[in-house]
């Protein structure tokens, strides 16, 4: 066979996207209608895979097609399409002796190159020839690129990132897909309105984080994290047997007023503390007040008030304090959650 025609486009997608869309046909039932029609795939479609190549064949469709015409009284080969590893698939159409070449040619992790090389008897084409080359490179050619590259787009997303698949068939509700559809589908960052409070957000690479009080004496004992354990199987029952990869702590800094507190202990010194664990957005808040004060705002002008350190009482007693605050306010939480349950 002579190669009679070649035909390159430039693909905004990472290769295997390009791949994983050839190995697969859900999609043709919406992006390649003509194809379709070419040939019966849903009827006759047989499958051979050897492990790192596979070919189906399938046979002619109708006659009269949006791909290209058939004539059935002339035809020489029904229809075979397969992948050789890595990164090359032979297509045979429906019609005269012939193959396409598909090369899939890496330039970037967001860039391919697709070469398709046509093979005839002959370089002088016939019209059914010249129809299928143009049918590949106008029509089907650009159906796929469309797709991989609104694919390639997705993978930006939050749904999708570098890190761990699992694939456990003794436990597929512990997927990452199975559990992500359940739990924030939106990407919603949330907390409780829990005298005791958490909140809980999914990470970029699909992660659960989920935060809120801890244990007061130890952060090393796997104890000190059983109430967060709890509140976690109580919003999402479904990780209940999930493990936990990872476990963090830190000291938040709480005020008697559940607010920040600012003060000036001596000339050009000046303090913010007390974000009471919300650090993220006070910080920045403060941040910016306190520029404004170092600047030449007076105490006056500042929208929070400028106050004078003062020693805690019963400062060695604060553990004790602390604790008997946590009782009490997991009481009221318990008792506010019987009179809304």
């Amino acid at each position: 066979m002579l190669r009679a025609h070649r035909y390159e486009v430039d693909v905004a997608a990472n290769w295997k996207t390009v791949i994983d869309n050839n190995h697969e046909c859900y999609h043709c039932d919406a992006n390649h209608k003509s194809l379709l029609e070419l040939v019966a795939y849903k009827a006759t479609a047989k499958w051979k895979d050897s492990g790192i190549t596979f070919c189906h064949t399938v046979s002619r469709g109708e006659q009269n097609n949006g791909a290209y015409a058939v004539d059935n009284s002339t035809i020489e080969q029904d229809a075979l399409f397969g992948y050789i590893w890595p990164t090359t698939i032979p297509l045979m159409f429906p019609g005269s002796c012939s193959l396409a070449l598909f090369h899939v040619i890496p330039l970037g992790p967001e860039k391919t190159r697709e070469r398709w090389d046509f093979y005839f008897l002959s370089k002088d084409l016939r019209p059914q020839e010249r129809a299928l080359i143009d049918y590949c490179s106008k029509t089907l050619a650009p159906e796929d690129i469309a797709l991989c590259e609104a694919v390639q787009r997705g993978l930006h997303s939050r749904g999708y990132t570098q890190g761990r698949f699992v694939a456990d068939p003794e436990h597929v509700e512990y997927s990452e897909h199975h559990v992500q559809r359940s739990i924030l589908p939106n990407g919603e960052t949330a907390a409780d309105f829990k005298k005791l409070m958490n909140h809980f957000r999914l990470e970029k690479d699909g992660r659960l984080l989920f935060g809120g009080r801890g244990g007061l004496w130890s952060s090393h004992d796997p104890r000190a994290y059983a109430p967060l354990l709890h509140a976690l199987a109580t919003i999402f029952p479904q990780l209940k047997d999930v493990p936990i990869e990872y476990f963090w702590s830190g000291k938040v800094a709480i005020t008697a007023d559940g607010s920040p507190h600012f003060h000036r202990p001596a000339d050009n010194v000046w303090v913010a503390t007390g974000c009471n664990g919300r650090g993220v957005g006070m910080c920045t808040a403060a941040g910016k007040l306190l520029a404004k004060l170092i600047g030449g705002m007076s105490d006056r002008e500042s929208p929070m008030p400028i106050n004078q350190l003062k020693e805690l009482p019963f400062h060695r007693l604060r553990l004790l304090g602390a604790q008997a605050a946590v009782w009490y306010k997991s009481w009221q939480d318990r008792r506010d959650y019987r009179r809304t349950g």
